[in-house]
């Protein structure tokens, strides 16, 4: 993302008790909040919970500020089946527009 957009996208690291807050990345001008999760092994169980976890925790420090949240996962072949209706789900009932 820095190097697509080398002036508007600013990296989110922990920093202490705080950690980073539900927050891996923010591109101000499209106001999207990137959230990463990039386990070895992929299941649908912890997926959809590890989304669910981080989509709401950044909702109480961020929510004014984004109106795209995006998941990024590392699989090649993609999210299961399982994965993609709970995205699906959550995109229908929210205001915001989630990503993945």
């Amino acid at each position: 993302m820095e190097k697509c957009h080398p002036s508007d996208f600013q990296r989110v690291r922990p920093w202490g008790k705080i950690g980073d807050m539900k927050n891996d990345g923010y591109l101000k001008s499209q106001r999207k909040l990137f959230q990463v999760y990039a386990p070895n092994d992929l299941s649908a169980n912890k997926t959809i919970s590890k989304i669910e976890e981080d989509f709401n925790g950044a909702l109480p420090f961020w929510e004014k500020y984004f109106d795209n949240w995006v998941f990024v996962h590392n699989s090649r072949s993609g999210l299961g089946p399982e994965v993609t209706m709970k995205l699906l789900h959550w995109s229908s009932v929210k205001d915001l527009k989630m990503l993945y």
